[in-house]
């Protein structure tokens, strides 16, 4: 009868562009997250290869964005050392652990050379990341400085305690409480003879 006859069908797409809008609010704390925090942050997928580091990856360890692309968590590029300065293997990396072991791996100190006469102190946490293609994410402070402090410590009670042995004069330091907190040898042979 010369009618328009209409077919369509009306979808409710509420629901999808809630969860889309829940997808991009999550990503967009992820990047501020990843690029803001001043922590190294590398992800790596299950077999180990670096998806992406972020800026302070990169200042700290003195390695790209492009350049951890092209590494493993576990490669032989990268020269590690324990907090003793022996090398430390792959197997101790708590990125390597993490991802073999399924579980958090937290507060791993390693030193990291940057070149023959530079080194990387990091303290390192890793914890395995279900998420698709990811494995392993790994964050890590520079503890470059406080390294430092502490061999500086070191360095000084062992100068100061040089300089006390090898006085010809008795030495004795007492603590607050009045006791005696160190003597040299001569102090100990002069209050025996007393």
């Amino acid at each position: 009868d010369g009618g328009i006859l209409w077919h369509g069908f009306v979808r409710d797409i509420t629901e999808h562009r809630r969860l889309e809008q829940e997808r991009e609010a999550a990503l967009a704390k992820y990047r501020t997250l990843f690029e803001s925090l001043p922590i190294g942050i590398t992800v790596a997928d299950r077999q180990g290869r670096i998806l992406e580091a972020n800026r302070v990856a990169g200042e700290i360890l003195g390695v790209s964005s492009a350049e951890h692309r092209e590494r493993s968590i576990a490669g032989s590029e990268w020269r590690v050392i324990r907090p003793d300065g022996s090398p430390m293997p792959p197997a101790e990396f708590a990125s390597v652990r993490a991802l073999a072991e399924r579980r958090v791996v937290a507060d791993v100190q390693m030193g990291v050379l940057k070149s023959p006469t530079e080194t990387a102190w990091i303290n390192v946490t890793a914890a395995p990341l279900d998420v698709a293609d990811c494995g392993v994410v790994v964050t890590y402070s520079d503890i470059s400085a406080q390294k430092r402090n502490e061999e500086a410590l070191v360095a000084e009670a062992t100068r100061r305690r040089i300089l006390i042995e090898e006085s010809k004069d008795g030495i004795v330091v007492i603590n607050q409480e009045g006791g005696v907190f160190e003597a040299n040898r001569r102090f100990e042979i002069g209050r025996a003879h007393v």
